[in-house]
């Protein structure tokens, strides 16, 4: 059910599910918990500055990638936006959030519509494009309590860009 393109490597797919596969088993750990507060990270997520709030009041992202509409031009053309500290909305009519290395889910009810919308009978993007596509995510938090650390994938063996969502690409 991944929607990938034609020329996408198996390795890579792997790594694809493998991200969905995690945030699908975390989602269904809130729910069977019945936790709210709840943090999501990737395995490459470090805590940025010793940022790191109280619980905010939104679901929200606290670290990613702000890229233009298209993202095809991420890092190619500057996203105009001026965050101020604490929760900020995401226009979703000028950019949007991917690279998401720290997902706060507010209630148990959010995860488990979250977790419904991963297992819809359509093909899924990338966890991170999917969340972008959806809008699920009405906010974001600033600066970022989360960055990308310097990672190497134990599936394709590739090194990340790990500079890119500090400041959230701003």
């Amino acid at each position: 059910k991944l929607n990938t393109r034609h020329n996408t490597s198996n390795k890579s797919i792997i790594a694809k599910l493998g991200c969905i596969a995690a945030h699908r088993k975390a989602l269904l750990a809130i729910y069977s918990n019945q936790t709210n507060n709840n943090l999501i990270l990737e395995e490459d997520a470090i805590i940025h500055n010793n940022i790191f709030p109280q619980p905010p009041n939104h679901s929200c992202y606290m670290g990613g990638w702000i890229v233009p509409l298209q993202i095809t031009k991420a890092g190619k053309e500057k996203v105009n936006v001026r965050p101020k500290r604490g929760m900020n909305k995401i226009d979703y009519n000028k950019f949007q959030i991917i690279t998401t290395h720290a997902l706060f889910i507010k209630t148990v009810n959010e995860a488990v519509e979250l977790l419904d919308m991963t297992i819809k009978p359509e093909k899924i993007k990338n966890y991170d494009i999917f969340l972008a596509n959806e809008k699920y995510f009405e906010h974001y938090y600033y600066p970022p309590s989360f960055i990308q650390g310097k990672h190497k994938s134990e599936i394709s063996g590739s090194s990340n860009k790990d500079e890119i969502t500090i400041n959230y690409g701003l």
